[in-house]
């Protein structure tokens, strides 16, 4: 069967019309001067990621393009509808469900940080209070100014680019693109995904780079690369200053898929290999979190301080489940534990509604029910599979870092996403050879 080529420079007519039904919507828009601009922002941003992907990608051109612009689509209407949703309730286009929520509070940071810039002003610690992301959000404001809407579709941009690695690496992990676009729609459709790239939150940015990251570390465990080594390095570092804990079990991976695999290994791979681990847990160690984060996991894991850090920052509000952590007894411990952990990634139930946003989470969750048997399939298969091994050793110590820290409903549907990504592309892989022909989706896309 004849395989279709990718135009050198656009995709093909639905790309086109995407496209168009877009730029349509910035001239309704242009009463609209603030949201106008931004969608003309985002319009460039799609547009230079889908010229970039049928360049570097040629023969999967069409395939890759399409998949992005479903995400990058689903994710500007549904900035569209909660910015729209958060003006009738009077919380001027932040997150509207609640009022004081962390976009907020993101915005006016980058607001001042992008201020700071302009000026030539140094940026001061204590004027972002350690998070980097606002930091990353005043630079972009720096260009096109403090457009709360430019923000928040910058992050749907972030957020459709993640299928990406996804196909990626299920590509490579399955040696299927049926199976590699199924993971990839995935994500595209998964509704906390699609929530969170409408909201100023690093999460979309987290995820990203940690699903990048582990696809090399993937590659490294095949063949050793000194791209794959740098791009791992630095998302590494990128993570430490965005969400530490996430940084610290990349490089705990890392650690253990070498020590699983180095009978497997050829003797200059495994020189590589530990040069690049003595690297990273020295840089690590340069800013403060030990060798390889190691010093920074055992602090964490101190009773006291979990305690503190679970009541202070996660405990709190409608969204928590109220799961204290009893240190007193082992039984006592891993019973709390337990249960936190169950309500990770089941929860929530149906009985435990009690807003819009946990109806939305509900729904969400029960779609996960149905790919648990999938899941655990996956897992199994991946303890067996040297290349899949490294994808379940990550969700699987990403999920045990946060049911120790966090029993809040809202907190847990942002923080599960990569894991949760990470253990449904286990659970492609684990389907049944695939060939998606005209039947099921269009052949112009799919086809094998």
């Amino acid at each position: 069967m004849q395989t279709l080529k990718a135009s050198p420079l656009w995709v093909n007519a639905k790309s086109y019309a995407l496209i168009l039904s877009l730029a349509v919507s910035v001239g309704l828009l242009s009463l609209w001067t603030q949201g106008a601009w931004a969608l003309l922002i985002a319009l460039l941003l799609a547009s230079v990621t889908l010229a970039i992907i049928v360049v570097v990608r040629k023969q999967e051109g069409q395939r890759l393009a399409i998949l992005f612009l479903i995400a990058f689509a689903l994710r500007v209407m549904g900035a569209f509808v909660l910015y729209y949703i958060s003006l009738q309730k009077g919380r001027e286009g932040f997150y509207p469900f609640s009022v004081g929520g962390d976009d907020k509070f993101q915005y006016i940071i980058a607001t001042m940080v992008a201020s700071r810039l302009r000026e030539g002003i140094p940026i001061e610690g204590e004027i972002f209070g350690g998070l980097y992301y606002p930091v990353l959000l005043g630079a972009f404001y720096v260009l096109v100014g403090p457009n709360l809407f430019a923000g928040q579709l910058l992050n749907a941009w972030i957020g459709a680019l993640t299928v990406l690695p996804a196909y990626a690496l299920t590509k490579y992990l399955s040696s299927s693109s049926s199976k590699a676009a199924v993971a990839s729609l995935l994500v595209a459709f998964y509704p906390s995904h699609v929530f969170n790239s409408t909201q100023l939150m690093k999460d979309l940015l987290v995820v990203l780079i940690g699903l990048t990251a582990i696809f090399h570390i993937i590659l490294l465990v095949q063949r050793f690369s000194i791209f794959s080594a740098t791009s791992l390095f630095v998302g590494i570092i990128v993570l430490v200053l965005l969400r530490g804990y996430v940084a610290v079990s990349l490089a705990l991976t890392l650690m253990i898929v070498f020590l699983f695999t180095i009978k497997l290994l050829q003797p200059r791979q495994v020189l590589s290999l530990v040069a690049l681990i003595l690297a990273l847990g020295f840089l690590m160690s340069q800013l403060g979190l030990g060798f390889l984060g190691i010093a920074q996991g055992r602090a964490f894991l101190q009773s006291e301080f979990l305690v503190s850090f679970r009541e202070t920052a996660y405990s709190i509000g409608g969204s928590s489940i109220g799961i204290s952590m009893d240190y007193s007894h082992p039984l006592s411990f891993l019973k709390a534990f337990f249960l936190s952990f169950l309500y990770l990634i089941l929860a929530p139930f149906p009985w435990q509604i009690r807003s819009t946003e946990w109806a939305l989470a509900a729904a969400e969750t029960l779609a996960w029910y149905a790919l648990l048997p999938l899941v655990l399939k996956g897992s199994v298969i991946a303890i067996s599979k040297p290349l899949h091994r490294p994808l379940l050793i990550f969700a699987l110590g990403l999920l045990i870092a946060i049911a120790l820290f966090s029993d809040n409903i809202g907190a847990n549907t942002r923080l599960r996403m990569l894991p949760f990504i990470c253990l449904s592309i286990l659970a492609v892989c684990a389907l049944r050879p695939l060939r998606l022909g005209e039947r099921n989706f269009p052949r112009r896309v799919f086809h094998e």
